[in-house]
């Protein structure tokens, strides 16, 4: 087979080489980028549900509960919850039913939530699970406080554990 003069042979590119089409940025000559692609709304993964997920492959009402799925105090600290309520009695008598961080006492109404019995030293970080030293009261915006802070400590923990480990 012999090449004709003036043909020229179609360019071909394999996958790895195809560079993507440069688009000008928005204000510069050549108008506005395009909007980057998305993938298309997908329903709930609940087999009975038909509504289309909002987070997580899930509608809102399909959520899952926060914490569901979480120990009870005697598979995470090995005592049984009568121990548990003995020492919340035993500080609260020594606290005068105050909390710790900022002094509160507990709530008159019978609505609102009791104060939470606390490691001061958490657990993790070396505190004693039964020491009367180690433990007391918080009221519910300390408790939301400082498990807040001990959370972010636990994940920077589990992040320089996966570092030292790579």
């Amino acid at each position: 087979m012999q090449r004709q003069q003036g043909s020229e042979r179609p360019e071909v590119r394999h996958a790895r080489t195809r560079q993507a089409p440069r688009i000008a940025p928005p204000g510069a000559p050549g108008g506005e980028a395009p909007l980057p692609p998305y993938a298309p709304p997908s329903r709930c993964t609940d087999p009975q549900c038909h509504e289309l997920a909002t987070r997580r492959g899930r509608c809102d009402e399909h959520q899952p509960i926060a914490w569901s799925g979480r120990d009870d105090k005697a598979a995470r600290y090995g005592i049984s919850s009568g121990t548990w309520r003995k020492l919340k009695r035993r500080v609260s008598a020594r606290d005068h039913d105050s909390c710790y961080a900022c002094g509160a006492g507990q709530p008159d109404d019978p609505d609102e939530p009791r104060h939470v019995l606390d490691h001061i030293v958490p657990v993790a970080e070396g505190g004693s699970v039964t020491s009367l030293d180690n433990l007391g009261l918080l009221c519910g915006p300390c408790d939301t406080t400082k498990s807040r802070a001990e959370a972010i400590r636990g994940a920077q923990r589990a992040r320089a554990s996966r570092n030292r480990g790579s």
